[in-house]
Order: structure tokens, then sequence, then C-alpha cells
């Protein structure tokens, strides 16, 4: 839609001769390090912390034609306002909320790009929506800028504007969730698992009915897949469960992966639902002792320790997906 314009000649005035000096986009958002911002397009000329004021002052100098609209002019009402209820925030307090100190806001949001800007307008407005709920939406609704020239950057500058205006009774957090494991690929046969299975009640003779009794179900549910019958439930709570709106506890794991780690790190039984940050199952790698001789030579011996199981994981470098690297060493030492 093409915006309604006028253009005022007020004073026939000599013309500058050669444009101001300007910064690309690039050299702009380079000042900030990890930052995201909003599209800026077109080089700009930079007056540092007031490009308003200083910008229509060396206008007025250097007789420079300059442009105004609603969003302009109302973003500089809307932060005089912010600026007035941050320098008397107790005294206006009633007027905005019923509480005192800062009441926490959080927004939530599945995993994203954080430079991405157009994420970023949805969070703002995520936000504001739950300052109204103190505020009411009278206030909110009438400092976000609605005009023909609104754009979708001044509209987020607009509700950043209102963010900063409550910040004295607000604190702002952002909860980025979605974390998960997009896909699952299940090697061997049928009877690979079955097999297991048939492993499994060996050793649950070994006074290992509760450890045995949790790892069967979870291998039957392997097998059901292989056969194609698919519990998406299932597969979905392997490392850990989420709330309905998709978070987790990001102190604890408590995926059925739980269940393959019997012992913590010190000895006792875990609970096999659930393990904690703090207090980790032992290493994934195994280390036996052993003494190697040779005796062809006059007994020569070596303290050695063999270490066995998992030594990371490999990744494919086209669909991402990573694999446990399965190895042993063995570390030879001299008596």
């Amino acid at each position: 839609m093409e915006i309604e314009k006028i253009t005022l000649e007020l004073e026939e005035l000599t013309p500058p001769q050669n444009l101001l000096y300007f910064r690309s986009p690039e050299s702009i958002q380079s000042r900030y390090s990890n930052a995201c911002c909003s599209s800026f397009k077109n080089d700009l000329v930079v007056f540092r912390e007031h490009p308003v004021l200083d910008g229509f002052v060396r206008a007025y100098i250097e007789h420079r034609p300059v442009t105004i609209s609603p969003d302009i002019l109302w973003l500089l009402i809307v932060q005089g306002f912010s600026y007035h209820v941050e320098y008397n925030s107790e005294k206006l307090r009633s007027k905005f909320v019923n509480f005192q100190g800062k009441e926490k806001l959080s927004v939530d949001t599945y995993s994203f790009d954080i430079s991405d800007p157009h994420k970023w307008e949805g969070i703002f407005s995520g936000f504001v929506s739950k300052i109204s709920e103190y505020t009411g939406e009278e206030l909110t609704k009438t400092l976000i800028p609605n005009f023909t020239t609104t754009t979708p950057t001044s509209y987020t500058a607009g509700l950043i504007s209102i963010m900063a205006t409550v910040k004295k009774y607000f604190a702002y957090n952002l909860m980025v969730c979605g974390c998960g494991i997009p896909s699952v690929t299940i090697e061997g046969t049928i009877k690979d698992w079955e097999q297991i299975q048939e492993k499994l009640k060996v050793i649950e003779a070994y006074d290992l009915e509760w450890w045995v009794s949790k790892l069967y179900p979870i291998i039957q549910e392997v097998i059901n897949t292989k056969k194609g019958i698919i519990n998406r439930d299932f597969w979905l709570h392997m490392v850990r469960y989420k709330d309905e709106k998709g978070f987790y506890d990001p102190a604890r794991i408590d995926g059925w992966i739980c269940a393959f780690y019997p012992y913590d790190k010190n000895g006792y039984r875990n609970s096999l639902s659930c393990i904690y940050q703090d207090k980790k199952p032992p290493p994934e790698v195994l280390k036996v002792p052993m003494t190697l001789t040779f005796i062809d030579v006059g007994k020569i011996e070596y303290d050695c320790i063999i270490y066995g199981g998992f030594f990371g994981l490999t990744q494919d470098p086209k669909t991402f997906n990573l694999k446990l690297e399965i190895g042993w060493i063995m570390v030879k030492n001299s008596k």
C-alpha cells in the first residue's frame, strides 16, 4: 500500500553539496556482538544516541529536507512516556500494577534461530500480552503504533518500548524449549532384539529381577516397532518427558533411557525412571586391570588397564545422525 504523504516547501535555501557520512548495515550491526536486530536494508547516517535530535539539527544547519511520520513522532512520545514512568515508578506504581517489587513474566517458545528478527516480533508481542493482564489492554493498545505508516519493524519497536516503560515492575524471561530427537534409526533384525530378551532372562537370576522387569518391556517396544507396530509416544520419551507446553526440567533426565543405568557412580541403586544431573551414573567405559607377562625373554611384567565401552559418537555429515561408537583401548605401563 502506498503511503499517503505531502511535501511542504518552506524556504528557498542553498542546497547541500554532499551526502552525510554513512555506514553500511553490516558495520552498524557489528557494533553489537552476538546480536539479533531488525533488518537494516539501507546505509545509515549515524548520530550515536540521538539520531532524531542531532539529525534534525544537522538538517537545519545544512539545509537538508526531512521526513516525519506518525510512527516517528509517536515513538518519541512513547519514549518520553517510558522515561516518565521509569523516573517516577513508585509514585505511579498503583496506576500500573497492584503488587510490590517485580513480577516475573515468562514467554515460552520452541527452538528457533536467535538471529531471526521475525521470530522476535512474536516473542515481544507475547510479553506485551502478559503485561496487559496486569495493566489492562487500554494502555498497551494505546501505546502500540497502528498507523498506515506502521511497518513490522516500527511495530516491534513499539512493543519493546512498552516493555521498557514497565521494566520497573516486571522482569522478562524467555524460555526456549523444543529440544528433542527428530528421528531414530533402529539397526538389527527382529531376532537380534528378541535375543536381548532371552539374554535378560539369564542375567535376571543374579538378583536382578528389579532391573530386568524394567528393561524387558522397553526391548519389547523396540521389537514392536521393528514389526511395524509403532508407539510414537514411547519414542518421544526416550530421553525426557515434556509438559503440555513442551518444557522439561533441565536438571534431570526422566526418559526410558534411565532404565539402562541401574546404579549411580557411588554404587547406590538408581530409580530407573530418573537421573539427576548431579547424580550421574558410572562411566560408560569399563576398565579392567591386567598384568601382561612376557616369559620368553626373562619374565618382563607390565601393569595394564583395558578400557572397553562407548568412546563417543560418529555423525553423518549429511543427515547429522549420531551413532555411538563402541571400542576398546589397552594401556600398558611398565612395572
